[in-house]
């Protein structure tokens, strides 16, 4: 009912700006490799990589325009998605910071694997990834 309530106040913030935040979802699952992807599925991948567990409903309402998911559930999706958190909620000027579409299944499934990394050690895992490129980085410098 609440979708169809936006659908005739288009005039309406609140149901423009769920709108535009399914929009950016849907790209953004897009750009994860899942385009149309369907509430049970998203919400199994959610639950998969999150404490915090959602229902195929709760997912349901996200790509329908119903609701906006909470922050914290926020921050999960643009982790999982690898996607920037405010973009994927306002909509930043800056646009979407999406997949590179070079990486291969083996560089995602490590990414996705991060994002479930608790932040201390995700912050660890960061730290080692920056060391190491910096020294490659020095490696092929010498080289020259």
């Amino acid at each position: 009912m609440l979708k169809e309530q936006c659908e005739s106040t288009s005039d309406n913030p609140a149901c423009r700006e769920r709108a535009a935040f399914t929009m950016r979802l849907k790209q953004a699952f897009d750009a994860a490799g899942y385009p149309g992807i369907r509430p049970t599925a998203a919400a199994r991948m959610f639950n998969a990589q999150s404490p915090v567990r959602v229902t195929t409903h709760a997912v349901r309402k996200w790509l329908m325009s119903a609701c906006i998911p909470s922050q914290g559930n926020i921050r999960t999706l643009s982790k999982i998605l690898l996607c920037d958190a405010a973009w994927l909620r306002y909509g930043a000027q800056h646009g979407p910071v999406l997949l590179d579409p070079r990486r291969d299944d083996d560089d995602m499934a490590i990414l996705s694997e991060m994002a479930s990394l608790d932040d201390k050690t995700r912050l660890l895992a960061y730290d080692l990834i920056a060391m190491l490129l910096r020294k490659t980085s020095v490696k092929r410098n010498s080289r020259r």
